[in-house]
């Protein structure tokens, strides 16, 4: 699943535009500084992104297809006027073999017509074919606007991550800073030697550079963030929530894979497909049943609008029985017994997929929960290991090495926990993205 929204994030990042609004914004000559939340975000993803955009006239095209369909059932009202002067007929063409030819002469028709189909059970599974594909159409929309939401929470953690990781280098900057200082104290009270002095300056050295680092990912993942959220990349941006942990009960695996069946959209737009290549079936198999049509005209004619004029009238019902027509019905029935089959075949890999997604969704929460755990106390016993070695360093006792190497195991263990915060709410995202309530997701406990 972490494959899959990472997938997501990347193909948002390409589809994504300008948009929206957030709060405390202002507008400068390279962009926008503002205070962006979690919802904000969302917000701005969802406003003017591409994708979404594609999403909706997917419907709308949908919807001009159903209106085309539908045309089949309803009355057609027409209206004609012609004008002609035939200059030379042959009468006996037809069997009036005492006229022959005939001509000039002038002839007149204006009518209006009306058509109805009375009997067309094709064009009902045609017409129910239209509803189940404007109903995907609507489906498909809501499956963007969550795969758009999976990639502005994704974006926003890694910001978060990035951001939590440059302070805690700044901190460990303080502490080489600390240890300069503190082996400047020594050397110059003649505890230590010089070489105490180059080991604190080469670790600051090493920190700065890690600084250098830690802020070029950084703005990366805010040019990401902006990216996706259609704030302009020359924005300043700064994050209101925070990578705070909190202990949530662990889902059951049954149950959360019975609400992934009943929620995740890309079952029930397999589910509709598959209904949608069963009107298309049907509409093939009853294209061999007869069609029934009845109608008429009324107008005036003769040779010229005013000349000899009379009421012509007309009407009419037809039945329209196919009885060969090459082989087209039969061809159109295989085919689209095989598209039927082609969709079950679909519907039933993506129920194992759904299944596979939440078990590896669970699985990966009960696992970075416990590594935030371990993380956290991994943290709190550097830093305590930390603190005796720098006393022990101060009152004489020893050289900075084992110092050094405390700060050492302080900054990974540091930006160990950072990375195994951001991780669990990954892993949380991605849960609520394969049970299908992503919109549920929060990052600060309400």
């Amino acid at each position: 699943m972490k494959r899959i929204c990472a997938g997501i994030a990347a193909v948002f990042l390409l589809f994504s535009t300008a948009s929206g609004k957030a709060a405390a914004e202002s507008i400068n000559d390279s962009g926008m500084t503002l205070t962006l939340s979690l919802p904000q975000a969302i917000e701005r993803a969802l406003g003017n992104n591409a994708l979404k955009r594609l999403a909706h006239e997917r419907i709308n095209a949908a919807t001009g297809r159903k209106i085309q369909d539908r045309s089949d059932l309803l009355p057609h009202l027409s209206a004609g006027v012609s004008q002609a002067r035939t200059y030379w007929d042959n009468l006996a063409a037809i069997g009036f073999q005492d006229f022959g030819v005939i001509g000039p002469y002038n002839s007149f028709d204006a009518r209006v017509h009306l058509v109805q189909r009375i009997f067309d059970l094709g064009a009902f599974s045609k017409l129910k074919a239209a509803d189940l594909n404007v109903i995907i159409a609507r489906l498909q929309d809501d499956l963007a606007r969550d795969q758009i939401t999976v990639s502005a929470i994704l974006s926003y953690l890694d910001t978060l991550n990035a951001e939590e990781t440059l302070k805690a280098v700044d901190q460990d900057i303080l502490l080489a800073h600390e240890l300069t200082s503190l082996a400047e104290h020594q050397l110059n009270a003649g505890i230590v030697t010089n070489l105490d002095l180059l080991r604190a300056k080469t670790k600051l050295a090493q920190e700065n550079a890690r600084r250098l680092e830690s802020v070029e990912h950084l703005q990366a993942a805010r040019l990401q963030l902006a990216r996706v959220t259609g704030i302009p990349l020359g924005s300043t941006i700064t994050l209101s929530e925070s990578l705070d942990f909190y202990a949530e009960p662990l889902p059951s695996i049954d149950g959360s894979i019975r609400q992934a069946f009943c929620d995740r959209l890309e079952m029930t737009i397999a589910g509709k497909k598959v209904a949608y290549r069963d009107a298309e079936l049907a509409k093939a198999v009853r294209s061999r049943l007869p069609t029934i049509d009845a109608g008429g005209n009324y107008g005036r004619a003769g040779s010229k609008p005013k000349t000899q004029v009379h009421d012509v009238a007309q009407i009419f019902v037809r039945v329209n029985l196919p009885i060969f027509e090459g082989g087209l019905a039969a061809g159109q029935i295989k085919e689209g017994q095989s598209l039927k089959t082609q969709e079950e075949i679909l519907r039933d890999d993506i129920k194992v997929q759904i299944e596979e997604d939440v078990r590896l969704a669970v699985s990966a929460l009960e696992t970075s929960t416990s590594q935030v755990k371990a993380a956290k106390e991994a943290f709190d016993l550097a830093r305590d290991q930390e603190q005796l070695a720098k006393d022990q360093y101060a009152s004489g006792v020893a050289n900075n090495i084992e110092l050094i190497d405390a700060h050492s195991v302080l900054e990974h263990a540091r930006e160990a926990y950072i990375s195994m915060l951001a991780k669990c709410h990954m892993t949380r995202a991605n849960y609520a993205a394969a049970i299908g309530r992503i919109q549920t997701f929060y990052l600060n406990h309400p």
